[in-house]
């Protein structure tokens, strides 16, 4: 597409063109043509709002919150772009509100601490101040038809020095979000008490809300306790659907900028939507910023490539199951910052969506009789009907000469099924099925003999666990009745589930803690939940990544498992006995020492050794084992660890034996440790990782397991077997080569809020070590930043040469979520490679 709005330049032309922007005259024929594309694509007028940085101002801000940007409408009435308020000015966080008539946005008053959220008429009159503090969204309540806007007082969004935002907290002020009447601002009511962030949304009800409650922590709100909250996942930018779905994204891990994790009601069926086929100025690989869902679920707007010069508005469709981007519309083509963007479009009587048979009770759209068409050749006098077939309908009332119209979509029934069943511990099963279930005198009977009496629903509504009287059979059968969808049709299971034992581990009597390759396979035992097994969730720290073989890849950062430790600390005691499991693949063979040695993994419950209850450290080769007892702290040496192989161990203990299993094999045992397990049950999270600044470790782990129980040497062995046939290894090159280009570092501000960066450099391949390789030239990803600092690399002159162990980058569909920079030229015949020699 040409230029859409590009501003004419010359002196003769200057005066004219402003006149004509500030007043929304037409471009020619492009806005036309762009309106018309739109209104194919949303059926119903369009009115897109954004903050366009000025000529002359860096736009480089991802949260539009720097003085230096007007607020822009395209409008597909008039086909007409327009500046709506002059710059420069912070316009953040725009809003068109419900009925489509103003604008809310979020700005700096001259001589005031506190940011201000202001509204604005569409034509730019009527400016007027609502209340201090952040806006975060609009919200019509359907039951009267007031429009509010959601406010954080207390707190102030402002530019960090690194040119990152953050929450400011005002120390006089109540922290808290407030809702206020859009028309009548005196008039506010409290919203929510806990954390969020600078996206906050309201479903259509205003029953629930989407946001980070302390970034990143992704998930959605209870609005009407005003305080609890449920964790989804992990990332940013989240926002919840604009009807009663209570769909849920964010972005994040593995997708990154490249896309958003999309989630049905309840955080169920998780899936990645990823950015692509965009037309106009993007590429493959460029990160976009501030998905927001439009008015109509339908659609969303985006800013791509993230921040900065090349930063355009982007409109795109999603398809009818939301699970991927079906068109993309591109807004602007400007020659600096578009950003933060947000669509109304026109709702008629609205857009449903359900699965066969699908009810609808649509209000009238005004007072007195309406005549109603309901698409499948059936007629009534209210908005009420049922649709017994799959399609799409058109909706319409009608009053005299007034027509309002609204889209129907009828989806498809799926018959209810089972995902996959997973084996918690020897005494909880998990039926995971593809939809909301619900209970009713549920009754399981097995192929095998075993009576299942106790059925209960697990931590999620997709999950069934029953309860175990005795051992799981390595294969069974079970037949499962009183399960049913949660859907209208309310559709029974009647399927028979065949059931596998997992290969690892062999014995889950005890288990307390899991943390396998998939997603499915980490979790905890939660002696405060009445589903007795929560998710184990990893939060990264550092350069702390699960890479594409489920490996948790430290990289000398860090993972913490929220709420494990406590669990694992007061079983543990009460039964004076634990078993500790993991495979680890060390990044160098000798690190750290006895007097700062590398922390592997870690149950503490303050800082200090004093505070631990155990830990396996690395010092020099040697794995090491700190543990509590009643008799005081011990610190035994166990065995070598090796980098040629993985080290799968075993540590296992009560009073008076000490166990380590090297590989199936037992390589220490230790019988003067007497005391019982003396740890202290307040600690939360358990550590994976080293400490920061020098006390870092670099290295690979999977298949963790922690039991309250000993383990024994037979268990040992077949354990080791397990693991070693479910190891992927990615192949490794190792070569010498000479570094002749180097990409340019990024500040830390051009990729906030994020704080580690990979860049791009270009090495001539002078010998192979080990491995083969094709061509001399090849392109290597090194970590440029590291929490915010200047990674090794940056030391290094073009000319060095170095010894670099290489895999390739198409082994790593993990590094999509990264941030990645490349100055240099391109060159499509070189081979791209990761540098995993990372320290």
């Amino acid at each position: 597409m040409k230029t859409i709005f590009n501003r004419l330049k010359g002196h003769f032309f200057f005066g004219l063109i402003s006149c004509l922007l500030l007043s929304g005259t037409a471009f020619g024929q492009d806005g036309k043509k762009l309106a018309k594309e739109i209104l194919a694509m949303t059926g119903a007028r369009t009115k897109i709002v954004w903050a366009r940085a000025m000529k002359g101002m860096s736009g480089k801000n991802w949260e539009v919150l720097k003085e230096e940007y007007e607020l822009m409408l395209f409008d597909t009435n008039t086909g007409k772009e327009k500046v709506v308020l002059p710059g420069p000015a912070m316009y953040g966080c725009p809003w068109i509100t419900p009925d489509g008539q103003r604008i809310i946005f979020t700005t700096k008053i001259k001589g005031k601490k506190a940011d201000m959220v202001q509204v604005v008429d569409i034509n730019g009159k009527n400016r007027r101040d609502i209340a201090e503090g952040f806006g975060h969204c609009v919200w019509m309540d359907p039951k009267t038809g007031v429009q509010w806007v959601y406010i954080s007082v207390g707190r102030l969004m402002r530019i960090l020095p690194d040119n990152t935002t953050d929450w400011v907290k005002d120390r006089h002020s109540v922290q808290a979000m407030y809702k206020y009447r859009i028309d009548k601002p005196s008039v506010r009511e409290l919203a929510w008490t806990g954390d969020s962030s600078i996206r906050f949304r309201v479903s259509a009800d205003g029953t629930r809300a989407g946001s980070e409650f302390g970034w990143p922590k992704a998930g959605v709100a209870n609005m009407v306790d005003k305080k609890s909250w449920k964790r989804y996942g992990h990332g940013c930018n989240s926002m919840i659907a604009p009807d009663n779905s209570y769909r849920f994204f964010h972005m994040g891990s593995p997708v990154g900028h490249k896309g958003i994790l999309m989630y049905d009601a309840g955080g169920i069926n998780k899936r990645n939507i990823w950015f692509k086929n965009m037309p106009g100025g993007y590429k493959a690989g460029d990160d976009s910023w501030i998905p927001k869902w439009s008015s109509d679920v339908r659609f969303l707007t985006i800013a791509s490539p993230a921040a900065g010069k090349r930063s355009e508005i982007y409109l795109g469709q999603f398809d009818d199951r939301f699970t991927k981007i079906i068109k993309w519309i591109r807004i602007t083509n400007y020659d600096n910052q578009d950003g933060y963007a947000y669509a109304w479009i026109q709702p008629g009587l609205g857009f449903f969506s359900g699965e066969v048979p699908f009810r609808i009770n649509i209000p009238a759209p005004g007072r007195g009789p309406w005549k109603w068409e309901y698409g499948d050749g059936k007629k009534g006098t209210s908005g009420k009907h049922r649709y017994r077939k799959a399609g799409d309908y058109t909706v319409i009332a009608r009053q005299g000469g007034k027509i309002v119209k609204g889209t129907i979509k009828v989806l498809s029934n799926p018959p209810l099924r089972v995902l996959r069943s997973s084996l918690l511990d020897e005494s909880h099963l998990l039926i995971k099925f593809n939809q909301l279930v619900m209970l009713e005198k549920p009754r399981v009977k097995a192929k095998s003999g075993l009576t299942i009496s106790q059925v209960s629903m697990g931590e999620i509504e997709t999950d069934v666990i029953l309860k175990l009287p005795g051992k799981l059979a390595r294969n069974d059968v079970l037949e499962l009745t009183g399960v049913y969808s949660q859907s209208a049709s309310r559709k029974t299971f009647n399927r028979k589930i065949t059931v596998k034992r997992q290969a690892w581990p062999v014995n889950r009597t005890n288990l307390l803690l899991v943390l396998g390759k998939n997603e499915w396979d980490r979790f905890y035992y939660d002696n405060n939940a009445a589903h007795a097994f929560s998710s184990a969730r990893l939060n990264p720290m550092g350069l702390a990544r699960i890479n594409n073989t489920g490996k948790i890849d430290l990289r000398g950062g860090q993972f913490t498992v929220p709420k494990t430790n406590q669990t694992i600390s007061e079983i543990c005691k009460a039964e004076s006995a634990f078993s500790i499991e993991l495979t680890i693949t060390p990044g160098t063979v000798t690190v750290g020492d006895k007097k700062a040695p590398r922390h592997i993994i870690t149950n503490r419950s303050g800082p200090g050794n004093k505070r631990i209850n155990f830990s396996l450290f690395q010092a020099q080769s040697k794995l090491y084992l700190y543990i509590k007892t009643s008799v005081g702290p011990a610190q035994v040496a166990l065995t070598d660890l090796t980098k040629s192989t993985a080290n799968h161990i075993v540590v296992s203990y009560k009073p008076g034996e000490l166990i380590c299993y090297l590989n199936g094999k037992a390589v220490k045992k230790v019988d003067k440790l007497k005391g019982k397990l003396n740890w202290f049950s307040q600690s939360k999270d358990l550590i994976i990782g080293g400490q920061k600044n020098k006390k870092t470790w670099w290295g690979q782990l999977n298949h963790i397991a922690i039991f309250s129980r000993v383990m024994t040497a037979k268990e040992a062995v077949a354990n080791y077997r397990a693991v070693k046939k479910t190891i992927r290894r990615i192949p490794r090159i190792i070569v010498k080569a000479k570094l002749t280009a180097k990409s340019k570092i990024p500040s830390p501000g051009d990729i906030s809020p994020y704080v580690d960066s990979l860049i791009v450099n270009e090495y001539n391949v002078v010998e192979i070590i080990k491995g083969q390789m094709d061509g001399k030239k090849i392109h290597v990803l090194q970590w440029g930043l590291i929490a915010k600092k200047h990674g090794p690399i940056s030391k290094i002159p073009v000319g060095t040469i170095l010894v670099l162990e290489l895999e390739a980058k198409d082994k790593h569909p993990e590094l999509n979520s990264e941030v990645i920079r490349n100055s240099i030229k391109e060159d499509d015949d070189a081979d791209i490679f990761l540098d995993v020699r990372y320290h």
